[in-house]
């Protein structure tokens, strides 16, 4: 078959066809590109967000114990006591 004064090929010469200097490439099918699925990057950038947000919060929380604990006046002191029977005397009042 004759098109333009080009000769196309059906069937398995198509690749023939391709490979003709008379052929144009802009008279060729343009191939495309392939598209990059960009979901899985959104859900991983997503998840470290995350991540990061509670690590965030878990250490604002510690550094506002550690305040708490640096800043506290003697009679409070025994409250963050790590001794149970020191904890038990508070609770008392002894």
């Amino acid at each position: 078959m004759v098109e333009n004064g080009v000769n196309i090929m059906a069937g398995t010469d198509i690749e023939a066809a391709a490979l003709n200097p008379n052929n144009s490439p802009t008279k060729q099918k343009p191939v495309g590109v392939k598209k990059v699925n960009n979901w899985p990057l959104v859900i991983l950038i997503s998840g470290i967000g995350v991540f990061a947000l509670i690590m965030m919060l878990v250490a604002m929380d510690r550094a506002e114990q550690q305040e708490l604990r640096q800043t506290a006046p003697a009679a409070q002191e025994e409250k963050f006591a790590g001794d149970t029977s020191a904890q038990a005397n508070a609770i008392i009042g002894v």
